[in-house]
């Protein structure tokens, strides 16, 4: 008989006493596959297709539909939109942003952490983060933002500092830390100078500062054991535009004998002066000032 692929013959007919050929055989046609379709849809992380199987075994793939595009993903569950994926965050989850997105109102939740993940995010109205907001990727992303938009951000946030880039109308976030040389300097009796470095992960955030786009302050508090009353140092945003990867930010304080041999411990705080006060801050503590380097 006929397969899928090969043709067939008739039986025919012959004698059964001379053997000859009564009715010849003629050719059957193959009779081609007959295939049973099951449809693969599109996820968020892999494309569509259909699968055509015949009986006989023979199969293959076809009718190929691009993937789900996600905007938003938290853990391994996808988001069509970001702000569903804002929306359904719990307290200790990330959001990660997977492609450009545009919201109306930009909130994340206290406990929530966003991740633009090199990604741009454009807020109409405002943002109101009382949560996070880190950027992760090698690529900056950023929050555009209209001019008269409502802004908030946490002080403290997560060790990414909120830089305003006015040229392209967006805040931009930055991985950084605050380095403090090994000992305080001892200028004179009295009198000590403390260095301060802000180190970032990113080069773009030096070129940022320096372009004056965006308007930073800076300003060291300075407590020390069982002292109620601290000293309060702060950098103009003229003075920090000018700063650079590998200086330091020096303060020097006078009337500081009676805190010898004493740990003093610095923070400080980076202030945004475009469109709302946004602080970021870290701490380090300073070797006790009974070992300052004379």
């Amino acid at each position: 008989p006929p397969t899928c692929t090969a043709t067939g013959l008739t039986a025919g007919v012959k004698c059964s006493v001379c053997g000859e050929v009564l009715l010849a055989q003629t050719v059957v046609p193959a009779t081609g596959h007959s295939y049973t379709a099951v449809v693969t849809p599109p996820t968020y992380e892999a494309d569509g297709y259909t699968t055509y199987t015949c009986s006989c075994g023979h199969s293959y793939v076809g009718n190929h539909t691009d993937k789900l595009v996600a905007e938003a993903k938290i853990g391994t569950t996808y988001y069509a939109t970001l702000a569903e994926a804002l929306a359904a965050a719990q307290s200790g989850d990330t959001v990660t942003v997977l492609s450009e997105a545009s919201v109306s109102i930009l909130s994340v939740s206290a406990g929530v952490t966003l991740d633009l993940n090199g990604q741009m995010v454009t807020a109409q109205v405002a943002v109101l983060a009382y949560g996070v907001i880190i950027d992760t990727a090698t690529t900056v992303g950023g929050i555009k933002i209209a001019s008269n938009a409502i802004v908030h951000l946490q002080p403290e946030n997560g060790g990414y500092m909120p830089l305003y880039d006015t040229a392209n109308g967006c805040y931009k976030f930055f991985e950084y830390e605050i380095v403090t040389k090994q000992n305080a300097n001892k200028l004179a009796d009295g009198v000590m100078q403390f260095a301060f470095a802000i180190n970032f992960v990113k080069e773009e955030a030096y070129a940022l500062l320096a372009s004056g786009g965006s308007k930073i302050a800076v300003t060291v508090t300075f407590t020390w054991d069982n002292q109620n009353m601290p000293l309060v140092y702060t950098f103009s945003a003229q003075k920090i535009q000018s700063y650079a990867k590998g200086k330091y930010l020096i303060v020097s304080i006078s009337g500081v004998n009676t805190i010898e041999g004493k740990t003093l411990v610095a923070t400080a705080k980076f202030a945004s002066t475009t469109s709302v006060v946004v602080e970021a801050s870290n701490s380090k503590a300073i070797p006790a000032l009974s070992n300052v380097t004379e």
